[in-house]
């Protein structure tokens, strides 16, 4: 299949800055024929079919840190309560909050690692999910591609059969990226496992859901984020404009931050376990800071400073450092941290 001339001088600066506005179901649409588009989809599928997939990571429960061991024990006894039949004990609705390297893919594997077949790790992108030892969430669950503020989801045929066939058995989902999961891909994503699990009563269809990740990362593509109540309510009014999959999504989030389990893995890993090696401890301690700096958007000149020191001093590449030197890039750093 070959590609669309109409993409040859489409370069990935034009990518970014239309990404927020570009409707790219219609525009594949518009520049490929649905024989073309259909041909790629089976490509696509029979490639997942054959694809060599990570291998599987065995974690050494042992040597968890305190925040992760305090969310793994929760989970587990929670499953024990569920399967001895106890009667009180409702869905378990976690949402687990970790900055880069505070370890949120080791605990999803230990948590996997644990439970086994009664737990299905999902994420929104293939790279994510890979990381994960999962899949993406929309291959799992048949979220709407085109008109998804559609009054009603309904899935049918053989498209159902394998839908309830992956959830067959799976008492635990666990969302990795959780920032990149809009809210009304979360309310599609509650009305869908309800009818896999046919508990309409229940949130999630009676399943217990695990959203991790960090609302500082990269947001959905053309949705809101879980908890972002613009266009939803109005001073306490009912649905103002945004989908009833919107308003869903949202209190599905706010049902789990009020009645779940929300946790916060504080200590930064990745340093803690690498860092040393190359690095002070000062050096390390700054980059920590420097890290959640740069993630709520107050990195200041200073830090760019210091941090082109460190590359100078360890012998950073000519390339590397041809990049921090470009005047160009140099501007858009200057307007990011508000310097002249």
């Amino acid at each position: 299949m070959q590609v669309n001339p109409h993409f040859k001088e489409f370069t990935a600066l034009d990518a970014m800055e239309g990404t927020s506005s570009t409707d790219w179901a219609a525009r594949s649409s518009e520049t490929y024929t649905k024989e073309q588009i259909e041909t790629a989809d089976r490509w696509q599928r029979a490639q997942a079919v054959d694809a060599v997939r990570p291998e599987v990571v065995r974690v050494d429960i042992s040597q968890l840190n305190q925040g992760h061991s305090f969310v793994l024990r929760a989970v587990l006894e929670h499953d024990t309560w569920q399967l001895a039949g106890t009667s009180a004990v409702k869905s378990f609705l976690g949402i687990v909050n970790g900055t880069a390297g505070s370890g949120k893919t080791w605990l999803i594997r230990a948590i996997k690692q644990e439970l086994g077949d009664a737990c299905i790790v999902l994420a929104p992108t293939g790279a994510a999910a890979d990381n994960i030892g999962g899949a993406t969430y929309q291959s799992k669950i048949p979220v709407p591609r085109t008109k998804v503020d559609r009054d009603a989801i309904r899935v049918c045929g053989a498209r159902l059969k394998q839908f309830v066939a992956d959830f067959d058995g799976k008492r635990w989902v666990i969302i990795d990226e959780m920032s990149m999961v809009g809210r009304r891909s979360l309310g599609h994503i509650d009305e869908l496992l309800k009818q896999a699990t046919r508990d309409d009563d229940s949130l999630f269809g009676g399943l217990n859901v695990i959203l991790v990740g960090d609302h500082g990362q990269l947001p959905p593509v053309k949705d809101a984020r879980v908890f972002d109540e613009a266009g939803v309510r109005h001073r306490g009014r009912h649905l103002h404009r945004a989908s009833k999959w919107s308003l869903r999504g949202l209190e599905a989030y706010e049902q789990m931050h009020e009645e779940g389990h929300v946790f916060f893995l504080e200590k930064v890993e990745r340093i803690d376990i690498a860092g040393l090696d190359h690095m002070g401890a000062e050096q390390c301690e700054w980059f920590r800071a420097f890290r959640l700096r740069v993630r709520d958007g107050t990195a200041t000149h200073d830090d760019y400073t210091y941090l082109k020191g460190l590359m100078d001093a360890q012998g950073a590449s000519e390339a590397t450092l041809n990049t921090l030197q470009n005047k160009d890039y140099s501007k858009g750093l200057d307007r990011r941290l508000g310097t002249p």
